[in-house]
């Protein structure tokens, strides 16, 4: 497995970079309609707020190296909606590595996808271990709402960080340590 996040910088932090988010005039032609019943298994529906979290690039620098996210939000409403998002960063125990950062008040058109740029610099002394970005999302729109999580679990191993599945995490990871005990 490829790492995509080596040694960290001294500060901690998380800042929106740029989003986009179907601004602009609501009409036909930049306001696609939204099929009636979207299923997003069999027997099931999907969530009105979609979420993509994606690691995109490492830098470096004199702070130390930030590692930039792509979180991608798609609107599933049938009327415009309003969203706000928040990141965060918390160890395999849930103690926050980076305390969640909220976005401004998001405007989403029906239908439409935005993508929200995010750059993440953690703690110079990460203990090697288990971690997970996570992003919450809430949204409404006329008389509807709805909130989504999506997680990216990481391991860091010798001041390096890969990007690991949700069945690594829960296997190696000490998540479940104190369920386990009971």
């Amino acid at each position: 497995m490829k790492s995509f996040l080596s040694r960290f910088g001294a500060a901690a932090g998380l800042v929106v970079v740029g989003a986009a988010f179907g601004y602009g005039a609501e009409t036909p032609s930049s306001a696609p309609t939204v099929p009636e019943n979207v299923a997003s298994c069999e027997g099931g529906m999907q969530n009105n707020l979609q979420m993509t979290l994606t690691p995109l690039w490492v830098k470096g620098g004199k702070g130390g190296e930030r590692l930039g996210l792509s979180l991608d939000a798609h609107s599933l409403f049938k009327t415009k909606a309003q969203a706000k998002l928040a990141v965060e960063m918390v160890d395999d125990r849930g103690h926050p590595v980076i305390d969640a950062v909220v976005s401004p008040r998001l405007r989403m058109l029906p239908g439409a996808e935005g993508v929200q740029t995010l750059e993440l610099t953690t703690p110079e002394k990460l203990a090697d271990g288990y971690y997970t970005v996570r992003a919450t999302g809430a949204a409404i729109a006329a008389d509807e709402s709805t909130e989504n999580v999506v997680q990216m679990y990481l391991r860091r191993e010798n001041g390096e960080f890969f990007s690991i599945s949700y069945e690594e995490y829960i296997a190696k990871s000490r998540a479940l340590l104190e369920v386990a005990a009971q």
